[in-house]
């Protein structure tokens, strides 16, 4: 799902950039867009963060594990087994 969002950003991205390359303008300008896109984001965050403090919830709505329970499940992603010395010395 996120190699979606990604590529879908990427293709309006080079969509709205190339606007007013088709509409006349020089390559300065491809910029503008990006910059409408990136302050309609802040002002969404903005609104996000306001309706967040609102319902006065203290703690984030996405719930991650503790690095406890990962560690008693052995669900450690991106870590090497351990290293047996004593299969090497044969």
């Amino acid at each position: 799902m996120v190699q979606l969002a990604f590529n879908f950003g990427n293709a309006v991205g080079a969509y709205l950039g190339g606007i007013p390359l088709t509409n006349g303008y020089t390559y300065n300008y491809t910029a503008l867009p990006g910059f409408i896109m990136a302050a309609i984001g802040i002002i969404c965050y903005t609104i996000f963060c306001h309706r967040y403090e609102k319902l006065g919830i203290k703690e984030s709505p996405i719930k991650l594990p503790d690095k406890k329970t990962v560690r008693k499940e052995g669900k450690q992603p991106h870590s090497n087994p351990p290293y047996n010395h004593e299969v090497d010395a044969k």
